[in-house]
């Protein structure tokens, strides 16, 4: 949802879970960590990178994760601790069904939002998106590598795609998606 629509209480939630458990976790277990020279693995997302439509809050927590990560692999490197940052793409899963922040109020600051909520919510947004299987076993055998990519790509990156045509404007958008994806555009709304 853009940041005009969200609740307030919301946003702080999300960055809650995604941010501040993030860090949280990181120092419940450093010491753990330094004495191991183990690896954290943190689960960011290209919405961060690529400002997805309709995932603004979501998106700003991710890219705060991403930095977050960044930053923690120059503090713990000296420990030989590996930090490493996945940036997940589009990956099939029916995660926003029960999301809090996918009713919009009524009227939207954000209209071509609807179409896009409801795409995110069942599952249908994402095109040739990876299934989960796939994506935890690229993810984990990074993570078993000699030397992982610190930075892993990991479910398709059609993301980068719809967030070019979200930059397109409102309209265009619309008429981009309808002509790309027809199967996947609900018109009975």
């Amino acid at each position: 949802m853009s940041f005009l629509d969200t609740d307030i209480a919301v946003a702080k939630n999300m960055f809650e879970v995604n941010f501040f458990g993030t860090l949280a976790m990181t120092k419940a277990f450093s010491s753990l960590l330094k004495d191991s020279r183990g690896a954290i693995v943190n689960i960011g997302s290209e919405a961060g990178n690529h400002g997805i439509p309709c995932t603004d809050c979501y998106s700003t927590s991710k890219t705060a994760v991403s930095s977050l990560t960044a930053k923690l692999r120059k503090e713990l490197s000296p420990f030989g601790v590996s930090v490493i940052g996945v940036s997940t793409g589009g990956v099939g899963t029916t995660s926003l069904q029960n999301a809090s922040f996918t009713d919009l109020p009524t009227p939207s600051r954000d209209p071509p939002a609807k179409e896009t909520l409801k795409r995110m919510v069942n599952g249908t947004r994402t095109v040739n998106a990876w299934n989960i299987d796939r994506y935890a076993k690229v993810v984990v055998e990074n993570v078993c590598r000699r030397k992982p990519k610190m930075n892993l790509l990991a479910g398709s990156s059609t993301l980068k795609a719809e967030a070019c045509l979200w930059k397109l404007g409102s309209v265009s958008f619309l008429l981009v998606n309808e002509m790309i994806r027809p199967d996947q555009h609900d018109t009975a709304s």
